[in-house]
């Protein structure tokens, strides 16, 4: 399941939410924020005690219950990164850098799903 613009501050569809994904540990449910991770107190905490709740904030994340921060690779090829990353201008070729996600954004993550479902071979 993926969750795009829910801040997490209703504590009953927290629960009905965590409970499923405790009852069926196959299941994952990808958070998508549009802040920083230090806006969403309450959804970083479930992910961090719920392992299928990955959630995904502008500049870190916790998958896994393990939170941190996004950093792009040494050697990484700008080209590659798709419309639903920016890499910030501290990251060269040479040293890793900070980067954020923007999938939490409606205006990045709706042409990122257009070029997800049109470039599969259906």
């Amino acid at each position: 399941m993926i969750v795009c613009g829910y801040s997490f501050g209703d504590q009953h569809i927290n629960e009905a939410l965590v409970e499923s994904l405790k009852a069926n540990p196959s299941a994952v449910c990808y958070a998508l924020q549009f802040d920083k991770l230090e806006a969403y107190s309450e959804g970083a905490a479930l992910a961090q005690s719920v392992p299928n709740l990955l959630f995904l904030a502008r500049d870190g994340a916790v998958v896994r219950r393990r939170a941190g921060k996004w950093m792009t690779r040494p050697g990484t090829d700008q080209n590659a990164i798709r419309s639903g990353f920016f890499v910030s201008e501290e990251a060269d070729d040479e040293v890793a850098g900070p980067c954020e996600l923007l999938l939490g954004d409606f205006a990045k993550f709706a042409p990122f799903l257009d070029d997800f479902i049109s470039s599969s071979d259906i």
